[in-house]
């Protein structure tokens, strides 16, 4: 073993730059699984502040209906007591889990140049260097467009909710409010958050930003494991910097459609629909 180590010199530096590189990845791997945990628990507070939230302002409703029903006031009372407990909990609970959610996410930064050190320490030429590190950016540059679009869902989501909690209400305010005209000014302010929600989601267009930021994630993480692997298109190229610089020119193309697909969200819904017009006229 000795003997076969003096004659390949970067033998033993290769499978040790190996070893580094995988562990990495799993690390990163086991990284990102924490913050989806640390995440879900974090919703789950604000989903439950939220419902306690809900519950209070269904009996703040129910007091104003009967405003000399003195029971409906004290369990008012005694929900909003405890919704702000609650929430004082819970508030304290998601700035612990939001620290814990910015460690992790340092911690995979630096676990990505780990990876990229590694990939140095095998042997290669400049141009393969270089094109490794392109290569470990493109999973980077993976990590934040799933970043992005889990952050465009999560307030399309918000968004959504509002506008189907809201249209529920304001149908039933609506109905007891010819009984109760308290609860008129109620469905007014109701009718107001329903409506700036859809037109944000009409405007912004929130959904379709996330669907395009996981579709190209999605994309670009299948031609980082293809070119590693030899794989798809990548198979009847041998040698490794062809499939590496065929990599390169995917990734690019990729990335430059989804900056096409941001910029027409960005435009107008008029401008949109012109465009789209005279593209299918071409």
């Amino acid at each position: 073993m000795t003997e076969e180590y003096e004659d390949h010199p970067s033998t033993e530096g290769s499978y040790s730059a190996a070893y580094d590189l995988a562990d990495a990845r799993f690390r990163i791997a086991d990284k990102r699984h924490s913050i989806y945990r640390e995440e879900s628990a974090r919703r789950a507070v604000k989903a439950s502040s939220g419902l306690l939230v809900i519950f209070w302002g269904l009996t703040a409703l129910l007091n104003l209906s009967h405003p000399k029903h003195v029971p409906l006031l004290w369990v008012d009372i005694a929900v909003a007591l405890i919704s702000a407990t609650a929430m004082s909990y819970g508030l304290r609970y998601v700035v612990v889990k939001n620290r814990k959610v910015s460690e992790l996410r340092l911690e995979i930064t630096k676990l990505r140049d780990a990876e990229r050190d590694a990939k140095f320490r095998m042997p290669h030429d400049g141009i393969r260097r270089l094109l490794w590190t392109y290569h470990s950016d493109t999973l980077s540059v993976i990590d934040e467009y799933r970043d992005e679009a889990l952050h465009y869902r999560r307030i399309a989501n918000r968004f959504q909710t509002v506008i189907i909690i809201g249209s529920l209400m304001v149908t039933g305010i609506t109905t007891a409010a010819a009984q109760y005209r308290n609860l008129e000014w109620v469905g007014v302010f109701a009718s107001f958050f329903v409506a700036v929600s859809a037109g944000m989601t009409g405007y912004f267009k929130f959904r379709e930003r996330s669907m395009n930021l996981q579709q190209a994630a999605d994309n670009l993480e299948r031609e980082c494991k293809a070119v590693e692997l030899g794989i798809s298109v990548y198979r009847p190229l041998r040698d490794e910097r062809d499939r590496l610089a065929e990599f390169a020119e995917r990734a690019e193309r990729i990335k430059e459609d989804q900056r096409n697909r941001e910029q027409q969200l960005e435009q107008p819904p008029d401008t949109r629909s012109s465009t789209g017009q005279s593209a299918g006229t071409s």
